[in-house]
Formats: structure tokens, C-alpha cells, sequence
């Protein structure tokens, strides 16, 4: 499985991706407006020198009343020429999948949330292609095979587990019983609770894990992915 840096890198050049294609989406939207809609382009232009002289009267000080009037007049006029075409008035903007960021992947130098959103994605598809982790849900369990009390060493189910689920506070869950009992739909569901609440979950065999040691302890590392 892809680390969680790998991820994140995935995940902000999916967002990328989603800002271009809306851009160039946004281009084509504009370039067929612009030949059905006598005087569009002359109408964006005004918009575009007024918005350029409020924004210098604002930097050098000046009264900005007189422009931002000229600005808001501009603004009116091209909302009017696309109203009339059947067109809303954010027909010419890039509709960015996510509105707080406008698919940068941050807002105000940290992440956004959108990027998180993808790394689940991309998360939960992994363990998918390794899993049935689809159709492992609490719902889904069989919860006749197990009895009604509550183990006391546990204090509480595996559901509530992954439902109150903190990396800080949470001391790890080892399941046990004989095969066929629902051991693994059970850590399954869990990952799939902990993986909604935007943890990281990685999902690997013991098998796969210490064969993956085994083959970089004693074969060649280069990507010193041992120690990771």
C-alpha cells in the first residue's frame, strides 16, 4: 500500500486536475458565449480595465467610490448580455469542484479539507481492490454468532470501538476466535468507520507484511523503505 505521503501527493495532483479541467472547461464556455453574444467580448473587457482601476485606486489610497461604480455598472451590463442569452451570471466561471480552495488544494497556507477527502478516496479504493471492505459494514454483520453481553475486559463492541476511534486514546484491538466467525468483516468494518471520520487506515496480511520485511532486510533497499 502506498504510504501517506504517497497518497497525499496523489491527492493534490487529482485536485490539480480538477482546477485545469475546469478551467479549460470554462475557456471552451466562454469562446462559444463570445461568438453567440454580440458585444460579450467588449463587455468582459470593460469589466476586466474597470476592475484594474479600482483595485489601483484602492492600492494608491484614493477615494474608490467613483470606480467601484464604474466597476459594479461593467458588472451589470455583462450579467444583462448573458441573462438575455439564457446564460446565469457565473456562465463564464471555472466551477471548481471544491468552492473554499477553488481546487488549490489550500486555503490560507494549510490544506484543505477537499485534499483529505480525496486521500480517503484513494485510501478506501486500495484497501477495496485487497478487501471486500464494499460490503464488510456493521450492518452487514452477521451479530447472530455472537452473544448479547459485552466482554468485560473489552468494556465495549468492536462498532463502538470504531465509532469513539482516536490514534491518541485508542490502545490497539486484537480479534480472536475460529475461522469463519467474522473476524476480518469485523476489522474491515471498523477501518471502514475510521476511514469516514478521515483517519488513514492501511490494510496489509501478516503474511504480505513480514514478507515485505523479510525481502527488504536482507535484499536491497535503495528507497529505504525499511525503515518507513
Amino acid at each position: 500500500m502506498r504510504t501517506k505521503n504517497e497518497l497525499y501527493q496523489q491527492a493534490l495532483r487529482t485536485v490539480a486536475m480538477r482546477r485545469q479541467t475546469a478551467r479549460a472547461l470554462a475557456q471552451d464556455a466562454q469562446a462559444e458565449a463570445e461568438a453567440a453574444i454580440p458585444g460579450l467580448r467588449h463587455a468582459e473587457e470593460e469589466v476586466r480595465v474597470r476592475g484594474i482601476r479600482c483595485a489601483i485606486a484602492g492600492a494608491s489610497g484614493k477615494d474608490r467610490t467613483e470606480a467601484a461604480a464604474a466597476l459594479a455598472a461593467a458588472k451589470q451590463k455583462l450579467t444583462a448580455l448573458l441573462a438575455a442569452s439564457g446564460r446565469p451570471a457565473d456562465a463564464l466561471e471555472p466551477k471548481f469542484t471544491c468552492k473554499r480552495c477553488e481546487d488549490t488544494g489550500a486555503v490560507d497556507g494549510r490544506t484543505c479539507d477537499c485534499v483529505r477527502r480525496v486521500m480517503q478516496q484513494l485510501r478506501r479504493k486500495e484497501i477495496e481492490e485487497l478487501s471486500s471492505l464494499s460490503i464488510s459494514s456493521f450492518d452487514t454483520m452477521q451479530l447472530d454468532y455472537y452473544p448479547n453481553t459485552v466482554d468485560k475486559a473489552l468494556g465495549e463492541s468492536v462498532r463502538d470501538y470504531a465509532a469513539d476511534f482516536s490514534p491518541a486514546t485508542r490502545e490497539s484491538l486484537l480479534l480472536v476466535g475460529n475461522a469463519g466467525l467474522g473476524k476480518t468483516h469485523a476489522a474491515l468494518a471498523i477501518a471502514g468507520e475510521v476511514l469516514r471520520q478521515n483517519y488513514d487506515v492501511i490494510y496489509v496480511s501478516c503474511p504480505d507484511f513480514f514478507g515485505k520485511l523479510e525481502a527488504l532486510h536482507f535484499g536491497t533497499d535503495p528507497g529505504g523503505e525499511e525503515e518507513t
